[in-house]
């Protein structure tokens, strides 16, 4: 009875550590592209801001 606990423990502490892992990638996977995503908006709100910040050149006539 004993090994048969030790086992099954065992065997659910491999594959829970495994789906745990894989979570894990998952999760860090996300954070990293929302952050991405967070820095291209930043990105493109500072180049939009300097575009308009720029004097406009007088045409010529």
């Amino acid at each position: 009875m004993r090994l048969r606990t030790v086992a099954v423990f065992a065997a659910g502490y491999v594959l829970g550590t495994k789906a745990g892992r894989e979570r894990y990638a998952q999760i860090v996977e996300g954070v990293q592209r929302v952050a991405r995503e967070v820095q291209e908006r930043q990105a493109a709100r500072v180049a939009e801001q300097s575009r308009s910040k720029r004097p406009r050149r007088a045409r010529a006539e």
